[in-house]
């Protein structure tokens, strides 16, 4: 979230603190094995994707592959996707996208 003058912006993504880093101090689960997952910013007037950070990236690569191989049940992973509109400021600049959350979680 964007913050200035002691003052928290809700809604709004300070692109400069969007970074895996950033995103893994923020989100500390105790049991990492369970969270992993890509975050894209989408510019809502052409359809690009301006930003990427992952949480666990490592993991987030690992749980793809199995949940992208087809298999069900145990030793694989599935795949939420959730999309939630968004401001995020950009070079001084608000701009209006959206930012595309793929969540995998292990299915073990």
């Amino acid at each position: 979230m964007y913050e200035e003058n002691y003052r928290t912006y809700i809604g709004i993504v300070d692109i400069k603190k969007f970074n895996d880093d950033n995103i893994g101090q923020k989100i500390d689960y105790t049991i990492k094995r369970h969270a992993a997952a890509k975050l894209d910013i989408v510019n809502n007037i052409n359809g690009s994707v301006m930003y990427t950070a992952y949480l666990n990236k490592a993991q987030y690569d690992n749980l793809q592959v199995m949940a992208n191989n087809g298999a069900a049940g145990k030793g694989t992973a599935i795949t939420y996707n959730k999309d939630y509109p968004i401001t995020y400021l950009d070079g001084g600049k608000y701009m209006y996208g959206t930012i595309k959350m793929e969540i995998v979680i292990p299915l073990s």
